[in-house]
């Protein structure tokens, strides 16, 4: 839903901007292409335990990206 909201935002105000995948930059120097890169807020739903599912537990990895 965040995502949403930070792409109509972009539109509203023109604001060129380009969707990436975590293939993508993993694949890539993200420096070289981009000044900014937004992350979204992803909350996700977790367990009663206090786990998330293992398909929700993705994200930068410790490389850094």
């Amino acid at each position: 839903m965040d995502e949403g909201w930070t792409r109509y935002v972009f539109d509203t105000f023109n604001v060129p901007y380009k969707s990436l995948s975590e293939t993508a930059i993993a694949e890539a120097n993200p420096r070289v292409n981009f000044d900014v890169i937004i992350l979204p807020s992803e909350q996700t739903r977790a367990t009663p335990d206090g786990e998330a599912p293992p398909e929700n537990q993705r994200g930068i990895a410790d490389a850094g990206y």
